[in-house]
């Protein structure tokens, strides 16, 4: 378990590990609606991400969750890490939006990544979230995921095969 704050179910940090991580806004409020909040969220997550050393592998921003699945550095710096980004936004957005004291993010759920098949399966729920949750029709339509890096690098063929062979599951707690 993380030390620190006691949490419900508690964290799990391990070093060197892949996560599947889930995030919602407090009380499902819409505070990532826009693209701009959208876009200065994912290059917060990828600068604290890169200077804690954990390394991205695929993520979706949507208007009130989003997900990540990311391999650790240190495991017990993903706490002080989260309340990093979210502390930060959340002081960002409140300012803007005169709502001084709003809490944005409600906490967040990991789940660790055992296996090659458990990668692309959690890879897969977070490129097709979009789709499930009715913001477009296909995987590639929507601009706030990893989904386009994967297309430049692997290929449509690739990403097609990865579906076909891995094909997306719920593994969310409320199906986020």
């Amino acid at each position: 378990m993380c030390p620190g704050k006691i949490h419900t179910p508690p964290h799990i940090c391990m070093d060197n590990t892949i996560y599947f991580l889930s995030v919602h806004t407090y009380r499902g409020i819409s505070v990532l609606a826009s693209v701009a909040r959208k876009d200065v969220l994912r290059r917060t997550i990828m600068r604290e991400f890169a200077i804690g050393k954990y390394c991205i592998y695929a993520y979706v921003i949507l208007d009130n969750h989003y997900h990540l699945l990311f391999k650790s550095a240190k495991g017990s710096n993903l706490p002080v890490l989260m309340r990093r980004i979210h502390g930060t936004l959340s002081f960002l957005w409140n300012k803007e939006d005169v709502m001084c004291g709003r809490k944005c993010f409600q906490s967040y759920f990991e789940t660790i990544i055992r296996d090659k098949e458990s990668f692309y399966l959690h890879l897969n729920y977070i490129h097709n979230n979009p789709v499930k949750h009715g913001y477009c029709n296909g995987i590639e339509a929507y601009a706030h995921s990893s989904i386009h890096s994967y297309m430049r690098f692997k290929g449509a063929e690739w990403i097609t095969d990865c579906i076909s062979r891995y094909p997306v599951r719920d593994y969310s707690p409320s199906g986020e």
